[in-house]
Formats: structure tokens, sequence, C-alpha cells
């Protein structure tokens, strides 16, 4: 049986069959590089390789701090799968993955947030500190101490460290309407090569400095009325997705630059530099 190192130190793939997962390891070992999210529904992969008329869409995860990246040279051939189903354990309804320093993989779904060792999915609530204030996940981020930010669908954030749990809720509570994230889900967090971290609501963009959430506004040069994705390219680069506002932030700056685009687009970049849209 695979250690949850072997599983979880090579380059893993992941296919969301709505209550299925599927991970991918090259023969050949490296980092994380991607997720594949398969549109075809549950049940109709299991534990046999992928099939050519599987839709599949992959979004490259985290490649930016990847220390090795798959070959594209190699087939899928090259490449053995191992699935588990709702029967093996896997929740369902998966839709945030983060891998933190400890090996463990977090699922977020909307029924809770889940850990895998390799071997067996556990449901997760912090063993000390606050518990999460609702089941509902939307956004993970691992940090490099090994601690993991969660947000939620209902707003809030909880950072985990440690087993313990810190958790802000959403604005009227810790911060009296002043201060903090607003009963808006955060969709996406990102951290920037100063340590701050960021994350994008429906009610606006938010920045996490001394221990408060502060929100970004028309003195950064930001203009909308809220932000889905983000992303720090591989020169430290903030990009933010606001609808048809495409912003983006230098390493150390305060003022965004702001371009129109004709959609939302994801945006993400392989380790030789390409932008992928």
């Amino acid at each position: 049986m695979q250690t949850r190192r072997e599983l979880l130190t090579g380059a893993i793939t992941a296919a969301f069959l709505g209550g299925s997962a599927c991970f991918a390891k090259p023969l050949l070992r490296g980092g994380i590089a991607g997720l594949i999210v398969d549109l075809v529904g549950p049940g109709s992969i299991g534990r046999r390789s992928l099939t050519c008329g599987s839709i599949l869409l992959l979004l490259l995860f985290a490649v930016s701090h990847l220390a090795f990246a798959l070959d594209a040279d190699r087939t899928i051939a090259q490449f053995y799968h191992t699935a588990w189903t709702i029967e093996d354990g896997a929740p369902s309804g998966m839709y945030r993955l983060a891998q933190t320093k400890d090996g463990y993989l977090w699922i977020g779904t909307f029924n809770g947030l889940f850990r895998f060792d390799g071997v067996r999915f556990e449901r997760y609530q912090p063993e000390r500190g606050d518990q999460f204030p609702s089941q509902g996940i939307s956004a993970l981020l691992a940090t490099p101490d090994g601690g993991l930010w969660i947000g939620f669908v209902t707003g809030g954030t909880t950072f985990l460290e440690n087993g313990r749990g810190h958790t802000e809720k959403p604005r009227g509570y810790e911060y009296g309407g002043r201060e903090g994230l607003p009963s808006s889900t955060v969709n996406e967090f990102a951290l920037d090569r100063e340590g701050a971290v960021w994350a994008g609501t429906y009610r606006g963009l938010f920045r996490f400095t001394q221990s408060r959430w502060e929100k970004v506004g028309t003195e950064w040069g930001f203009f909308s009325a809220g932000a889905k994705g983000l992303f720090v390219d591989n020169q430290g680069k903030l990009w933010v997705n606001a609808n048809t506002d495409l912003y983006c932030l230098s390493p150390g700056g305060h003022v965004f630059e702001m371009r129109k685009v004709p959609y939302q687009w994801i945006i993400r970049q392989t380790p030789d530099g390409t932008f992928w849209l």
C-alpha cells in the first residue's frame, strides 16, 4: 500500500467525478502539477484509466511554487492512476484543493473540509481554537509555514495552524462593521512575495495585514465592485480578475494597472513563464 509521502510527493492530478477522486502520478516524481476536472459525471471512470471520451479541463495548480514540472514529452501511458470513489471514503462536491508542507492534501467541499493522507479521507475540524463558521468551503491556500487559509461560502475565513483554528467572521462581528471581510463568498486567496494574503470576494478585494482584513479600493487603483480570481505569477506580480477588468500589481507596488478583457479569464503560468488563459 502506498504511503502518504509516496502518493502525494509525486506530481498529482485529480479528477473530480461528483464524488470520486482520481490521482495520476508520473513514473518519475516531481511537484504537484495540475488539477484535472472531469465534466462527465459521477461513476463514469471509477478505477479505470481516463478515456478519450472524457471532457477534461486542465487547471494548472500552484505551478509558481513547483520545484519540478511534468515532462511535456511524456504520454498518458507513462502515468498510472489510482481512483477513490464515495465507497472508498472520497467526499462528494469537491471544490478546492491545497497541499500543506506536512504532505496532507486538503479538499474543500460544500459539505466541509476533508484531509487526505494518501490512504484515507477524514472530515476535519480544528482540534483547538475556533470552529469553522460554515461547512461550505469556497477557497483554500497553503502557506510556506505549514498553515492553511480557508474561505467560506457564507463569508469569513479561518487560518488553521498546528491544529488550531483562528476564525475571522464576516463584517459586523469582530470589527463592528468598519473592518474585516463582508458577508460574501471568499472566491480565492493569493499570497504575495511580501507575505501579504489577499482575498477576492463578490463584494471587493481584501488584504490581510497587521492581523486584520482591509478593503482594497481606489487608493490602490482598484475600482471594481468584486474580485473573482487571484494569481501570483513567477515574477511576483499579483493578477486579479474582476469580471471584464484585469488588474496587475507589481511586487512592492501600491497601485494596480488595469486593462479591459472580453471575458472573465482564469490565469495560470507554467514554470517557463508561459501564461495560459
